[in-house]
């Protein structure tokens, strides 16, 4: 990875992988074209210290039982991953029964290293990762439901 501006970035991945690199990487500054270069496939990685340090600022705000939370790039809302902590009062609980914020939704579960639907009948259990995708006004209700 070379650093400079955007473009020349990207250029420089492309005359590289023309030239025979099995694998390219850049740096891109401006979250509108990490879109764009991700869709076009005109290198394999990219980063961007916007998105990073996002990520990084919502996962420390996010507290310990948040693995990780995303801004999703064009969707209004985040996609947290929620570690179920031993003692929490949901253990046991249909995920029907559980009263998430209507702004927010249950996408899977993990669990063991399988991944369930999070369907209305399925128990929850201690250790088991939620994957929500919540609206901005959810995250911290959600948050709050899963911290001692």
């Amino acid at each position: 990875a070379v650093t400079g501006d955007d473009e020349s970035n990207v250029m420089n991945c492309l005359m590289a992988r023309k030239k025979g690199a099995g694998f390219t990487i850049t740096q891109i500054a401006r979250t509108d074209y990490v879109p764009v270069v991700e869709s076009l496939a005109l290198v394999d990685r990219i980063i961007s210290p916007y998105v990073s340090t996002t990520r990084g600022i919502l996962h420390y705000l996010r507290r310990r039982n948040v693995r990780a939370a995303s801004l999703l790039h064009n969707l209004p809302g985040e996609l947290l991953d929620i570690v179920v902590e031993p003692g929490n009062k949901f253990i046991g609980q249909a995920v029907k029964n559980i009263k998430f914020p209507r702004e927010s939704v249950v996408a899977v579960v993990l669990r063991g290293g399988e991944v369930f639907p999070a369907t209305g009948e399925f128990s929850i259990a201690a250790e088991d990762r939620l994957l929500v995708f919540a609206d901005p006004s959810a995250v911290k209700k959600i948050q709050n439901m899963f911290v001692k």
